[in-house]
């Protein structure tokens, strides 16, 4: 009974949140932030290699620049891979586990190194919705245990700080896949599924949905994470690593680029009006932290 009236306490914090965004003025303290974030930004871009045919695709996945620039777009797009290339919390747990491995005294002093690091690269990626979401979830775990209620007021606090965005899908869709990879109980195939069917709630608007999605999901998901990510983040500080960066990159490109040609695809999309899906984010947040709290395993810390 009292776990259940702990859930239904949280529910104002809702309203809380909505009236917050509209009156506190936070206008000033973003525009001096975004010009940090955006010199931060373009520094990142000129680390870039400037004469690889790549160059579009480093800047995205290394910089967060939006990759509707790239001539690789269309290909990409059409098979449903456009959310690989979003920086989001991955990218940050990417930073923070190398930087993990770098330092591996665990002392006060290093935890406030890395997390001053991770707030930086937060900067580069221009404060985008979804790794600043991620960077306020890692600063929460010093403090709550309970990973669902750390994903709700870090997605909160943003609410509250930037109105704008209200009307982030990229915010939406980090806010479930996080639930979802929080889910210890699940198995990797079902987060899989789970991750396929969010994808075509969200983002069917702005991706070419269709059944394949989940299988190119799938296939290109570890060859970006464990190939792509960590040799176009080195070939920043080394840029003689762009010789074989670009190389993975060519191999990136001719699958997806033959893929595109030969699927067939089955377009289809989901028009849900945004109030809508912020319903569906928030109460899966609420649902998962009801059950959270009780379960036996709510103390336990998931990915």
């Amino acid at each position: 009974m009292f776990k259940t009236l702990h859930l239904i306490a949280i529910m104002p914090l809702m309203l809380v949140v909505i009236i917050l965004s509209q009156i506190v003025p936070w206008s000033g303290l973003l525009i001096f932030s975004s010009d940090i974030a955006e010199y931060l930004h373009k520094f990142c871009i000129n680390q870039m290699p400037i004469n690889s045919p790549y160059k579009s695709l480093y800047q995205a996945l290394v910089c967060g620049e939006p990759l509707n620039k790239s001539q690789y777009f269309a290909s990409i797009k059409a098979l449903g891979l456009l959310h690989l290339f979003v920086v989001s919390g991955f990218h940050l747990q990417f930073v923070y586990k190398s930087l993990e491995k770098v330092f591996k005294e665990s002392t006060k002093f290093k935890q406030i190194f890395i997390l001053i690091i991770l707030l930086i690269y937060t900067f580069v990626c221009l404060l985008k919705a979804p790794v600043l979401r991620s960077y306020l979830q890692l600063l929460l775990a010093y403090k709550i245990k309970n990973e669902a209620l750390r994903i709700l007021i870090a997605g909160c606090v943003l609410l509250i700080f930037a109105p704008e965005y209200w009307t982030s899908l990229s915010l939406q869709l980090s806010w479930l896949i996080a639930l979802i990879l929080c889910q210890i109980n699940l198995k990797e195939s079902s987060k899989s599924l789970l991750i396929y069917f969010v994808l075509i709630i969200l983002l069917s608007p702005l991706e070419i949905a269709h059944p394949f999605t989940m299988l190119t999901t799938y296939l290109f998901t570890p060859f970006i994470s464990f190939f792509l990510l960590p040799f176009s983040f080195a070939t920043a500080f080394l840029p003689k690593l762009s010789v074989i960066t670009d190389f993975l990159w060519f191999i990136f490109i001719y699958i997806t680029g033959f893929l595109a040609k030969e699927l067939p695809l089955l377009e289809f999309s989901i028009q849900i009006e945004p109030p809508i899906k912020w319903l569906i984010v928030i109460f899966s947040n609420l649902i998962m932290y009801y059950s959270s709290i009780t379960s036996k395993r709510s103390n336990l810390k998931c990915g």
